[in-house]
């Protein structure tokens, strides 16, 4: 468990005053008791996505994860010979360095209206990504990436359905 969120996203003051940008954490995601908590569950969200990643290089000039990926059945062919996300994510800065680049996190979820829906269609994020240590643990307890986006026609058809990966 990560100790704090300070430690996790040392450059951030707080994720409260992130979030106070908007109404709350949980009117953008109310199945969930709050993204501090899932955080915390998690080792740490830097351990993740290491030092040397950058979302923003990964998906430069998207303005929404749907806008991204349109029309794609699968992530694997929007990011094609990839064995895995960390080499989808470049060697270049941190991912703190990546939310710099955003005016802010919040805008960058405002901007993502697919992603909000579809994380408000999801039973729960806690449920999607149970007691994982961080986010390639989560991955890893599948055989791949495809083999869990192939399982429906889309993202938008998987969250839905996957009340829980318990």
């Amino acid at each position: 468990m990560a100790s704090s969120l300070m430690e996790c996203l040392p450059m951030v003051s707080s994720l409260m005053e992130c979030l106070l940008m908007t109404s709350s954490l949980m009117e953008c995601l109310p199945m969930t008791s709050s993204l501090m908590e899932c955080l915390l569950m998690a080792s740490s969200l830097m351990e993740c996505l290491p030092m040397t990643s950058s979302l923003m290089e990964c998906l430069p000039m998207a303005s929404s994860l749907m806008e991204c990926l349109p029309m794609v059945s699968s992530l694997m062919e929007c990011l094609p010979m990839t064995s895995s996300l960390m080499e989808c994510l470049p060697m270049t800065s941190s991912l703190m360095e990546c939310l710099l680049m955003a005016s802010s996190l919040m805008e960058c979820l405002l901007m993502a209206s697919s992603l909000m829906e579809c994380l408000l269609m999801a039973s729960s994020l806690m449920e999607c990504l149970p007691m994982t240590s961080c986010l390639m643990e989560c991955l890893l307890m599948t055989s791949s990436l495809m083999e869990c986006l192939l399982m429906t026609s889309s993202l938008m058809e998987c969250l839905p359905m996957a009340c829980s990966l318990m």
